[in-house]
C-alpha cells in the first residue's frame, strides 16, 4: 500500500495555511491560488488511484476468503470498484461490506473534492495601511513669533487670528465646531494620540458668587461703557434720522449687552489659571430692556447679570481618525499647568506689568525678547510628548496676540424688540453672545438662564477651538510649513480568508482512506493471504479448470456474464495456506 499519495492532501492544507490572511499570491505566468489548489487537489485524486484500488483489489481476495460461496459477479463488482466511481456506486448499492462502502464511498466522495475545496477560498476586503499614503494633522509644540529680537507677526497672521475668533464666535448656532482638517490622500486614516498646544475657555456665573464688592465694581465699569455707547447712538441716529426719519424713539425698549475686560482677577477661577490666562472678559446683560426715550430707573443697573469669560493657555491630547473622508476628532485629555514660567511676566496684555510700556516705546525686545513660559503636556502621551517635554509660549508674541485678542473681543450693543441691531461699539464678538442671551434676530421670548449659560459657554468653547486651529496651522520661527503629527493612511486591500469549514471533506478522505488501507492491511495480515492487490495475472490464473470449463469461452460474452451471476465460488487456500484459489462451489450452474 502506497501512503505517500496522502502528500497532495496535506499540501492542500499547508498551502491554504500559508496564504491565510495574506494578500493573494503573485504567481508566474498569472497563475492564481484557486488555480494551484485545483491542480493540487486534481494530484490528490489522482492519488486516490492509487491506493484505493489497491485496496479493492486485495479486498476482492480476502473477504471471500473461508467464506460460503458467492456468485462469482460479487468478485466481479469488487474487482470493478477499483476502476472508478461507477463500480464504487454498485457497489455502494449492491454489496453490503463495510470495508467495500467504506472504499466506494472515498472514490465518490473524490468528484466533489475540487468543488468543495475551492469554497474554502474567499477573498473579502479589508483596510490595510498603505505605504504610498499621506497623512498628517498640523500640531503646535510652541507658540512664537520672535526671534529675540523682532517680532515677526505678518498682516496676514493677525487676519487669520481675527477670522478664528469671528469663525468660532458666529458658528452655526449651538453647534460645535470641529477642529483641524487632517490631510488624508486614502479617505481613510488614523492617527496614534498626540499632543498640541491649545486655548481653552471657561465660563462663570458672577451674579451667583454674591460677591457685592465684585458686582459693584462690574455695574460701575459697565455704566460707563453704555454710557458711552448711548452717546455714539445718538450722533448715529441724529445722522440717520437726517435720511430716513430715524430716531431712538421709534425703537421703544432695548436690550443692551457689553463685553469688556477685567483689570484684575476675580477670584472666580481657579488660581493655577490666572498666569496661563489670554485674556479674561466679562458680558453684562439684562433680562428687562428699557426705554430710553423715558427717565432711566436709578435701579437699573441692579438687574444687569455678569457672566466671566476667560481664554487660557493649555495643552490638549487627541485621538483623529478619517472615515470615508469625514474626519472626526475626540478630545482625550488637557492640561493647564505652567512648569517653567517667565519670573513676574503673564501671558494677559491687560495685566503685564511691562507691555503696555514697551509696545508703545518699541522696546519689547530688549525688555521680554526671548523670553518663554513652557507649560506641561497633557497626560497620557508617550513619553517623548508627554509632560517632561512641555510647551513653549514665547511672552512677546503671546501678549501681542492677547492685545489682538481682546481688543476684538471689547464690544457694546443695543438691540431692538426684534433682536434686530440698534448700534454698537466695539470689536463686533457681542452680537454672538447676544445672540446666544436674546436668541436670533426676530425672537419674542427669552431662552430659559439654564439655556443662555450653556449657550455662551458652547460659543467661548467654538471659539478656543478655532483658536487652536489657528495656532495648529501656523509655521513658526521661519520654518516652511505648519508642524505635523504623522498618521496611517489605510486602502482597501483584497486578502485570502480560508473558511476551514470547507476543507473537511478533504480532512475526512485523508483519514478514512488511511483507515481503509490499514484495515486492508491488518486484514491481509491475519488472513495470511498473499497480496495480490488487483493483479490481472492474479485473476486469470486463479479459476480453477472446472469453473473455466462451467463459465463457457468468449465466444458469447453475455452468456458467461449471466452464468457468473449463478455460480457461486469460494477462495479457497492452497497446500501452502497462503495461496488464494477460486473455486466453484455446489450451486448448480443454470441455464439462464
Amino acid at each position: 500500500m502506497k501512503f505517500r499519495s496522502f502528500v497532495p492532501h496535506s499540501r492542500v492544507a499547508v498551502l491554504l495555511a500559508t496564504y491565510n490572511g495574506h494578500e493573494p499570491a503573485s504567481l508566474s505566468l498569472g497563475i492564481t491560488l484557486n488555480t494551484l489548489v485545483a491542480l493540487i487537489v486534481t494530484l490528490a485524486r489522482i492519488a486516490f488511484t492509487v491506493p484505493i484500488p489497491e485496496g479493492f483489489g486485495q479486498l476482492k481476495w480476502t473477504h471471500f476468503l473461508d467464506r460460503s460461496p458467492r456468485p462469482l459477479a460479487d468478485f466481479e463488482a469488487v474487482d470493478k470498484a477499483s476502476r472508478g466511481p461507477w463500480g464504487s456506486f454498485v457497489i455502494l448499492v449492491k454489496y453490503k461490506g463495510v470495508l467495500a462502502t467504506l472504499g466506494a464511498v472515498i472514490t465518490i466522495s473524490g468528484l466533489l473534492t475540487s468543488t468543495v475545496t475551492q469554497q474554502a477560498i474567499e477573498y473579502p476586503l479589508r483596510r490595510a495601511p498603505s505605504d504610498n499614503g499621506t497623512a498628517s494633522v498640523g500640531i503646535a509644540t510652541e507658540f512664537s513669533m520672535s526671534n529675540g529680537t523682532d517680532l515677526h507677526l505678518a498682516n496676514s497672521e493677525t487676519t487669520q487670528l481675527k477670522q478664528a475668533i469671528f469663525n468660532g464666535a458666529f458658528a452655526v448656532s449651538r453647534s460645535t465646531l470641529p477642529s483641524i482638517a487632517p490631510t488624508c490622500s486614502s479617505a481613510d486614516c488614523e492617527w496614534p494620540l498626540y499632543g498640541s498646544l491649545a486655548i481653552c475657555s471657561e465660563v462663570v456665573n458672577l451674579t451667583s458668587s454674591a460677591n457685592e464688592t465684585l458686582l459693584t465694581q462690574l455695574r460701575e465699569i459697565t455704566a460707563v461703557s453704555l454710557g458711552m455707547l448711548m452717546n455714539s447712538t445718538m450722533s448715529l441716529l441724529d445722522h440717520l434720522q437726517k435720511m430716513n426719519n430715524a430716531s431712538l424713539a421709534a425703537y421703544g425698549e432695548i436690550f443692551p449687552l457689553t463685553v469688556l475686560s477685567h483689570d484684575a482677577p476675580t477670584g472666580a477661577l481657579d488660581e493655577s489659571l490666572i498666569d496661563l490666562l489670554a485674556v479674561d472678559h466679562f458680558i453684562a446683560y439684562t433680562d428687562q430692556p428699557f426705554d430710553v426715550t423715558k427717565p432711566l430707573p436709578p435701579n437699573l443697573l441692579d438687574y444687569f447679570k455678569f457672566l466671566e469669560v476667560a481664554f487660557y493657555w493649555c495643552t490638549k491630547s487627541y485621538n483623529t481618525k478619517v472615515t470615508d473622508g469625514i474626519h472626526v476628532t475626540d478630545e482625550v485629555s488637557s492640561a493647564a499647568r505652567i512648569i517653567q514660567p517667565a519670573p513676574q511676566l503673564g501671558l494677559n496684555f491687560a495685566w503685564s506689568p511691562t507691555w503696555y510700556e514697551c509696545y508703545t516705546k518699541n522696546t519689547c525686545g530688549s525688555t521680554i525678547g526671548g523670553l518663554k513660559t513652557r507649560i506641561a503636556g497633557p497626560p497620557g502621551l508617550p513619553s517623548l510628548e508627554g509632560e517632561d517635554e512641555g510647551y513653549d509660549i514665547d511672552i512677546w508674541t503671546a501678549t501681542t496676540s492677547s492685545a489682538l485678542l481682546g481688543v476684538s473681543l471689547y464690544d457694546s450693543i443695543f438691540l431692538d424688540q426684534q433682536r434686530g441691531l440698534v448700534s454698537s461699539a466695539g470689536g463686533g464678538t457681542a452680537a454672538a453672545f447676544a445672540s446666544a442671551l436674546y436668541r436670533e434676530f426676530l425672537a419674542t421670548r427669552l431662552p430659559e438662564p439654564g439655556d443662555q449659560f450653556a449657550a455662551v459657554r458652547n460659543i467661548t468653547t467654538n471659539m478656543a477651538t478655532s483658536l487652536t486651529t489657528f495656532l495648529r496651522s501656523l509655521a513658526y520661527n521661519g520654518e516652511p510649513a505648519p508642524r505635523v503629527k504623522l498618521g496611517t493612511t489605510y486602502t482597501p486591500q483584497t486578502y485570502v480568508r480560508i473558511r476551514w469549514g470547507w476543507i473537511t471533506l478533504l480532512a475526512a478522505q485523508l483519514f478514512l482512506t488511511s483507515l481503509f488501507l490499514i484495515a486492508i492491511v491488518v486484514e491481509t495480515h491475519v488472513a495470511r493471504v498473499q497480496v495480490l492487490k488487483d493483479s490481472t495475472l492474479a485473476t486469470m490464473c486463479a479459476l480453477d479448470g472446472p469453473t473455466r470449463e462451467q463459465l463457457g469461452g468468449l465466444g458469447d460474452f453475455k452468456a458467461v456474464r449471466e452464468r457468473a451471476r449463478v455460480l457461486d465460488i469460494g477462495v479457497e487456500r492452497g497446500g501452502s495456506g497462503t495461496v488464494a484459489w477460486l473455486t466453484a462451489g455446489y450451486r448448480p450452474v443454470g441455464a439462464s
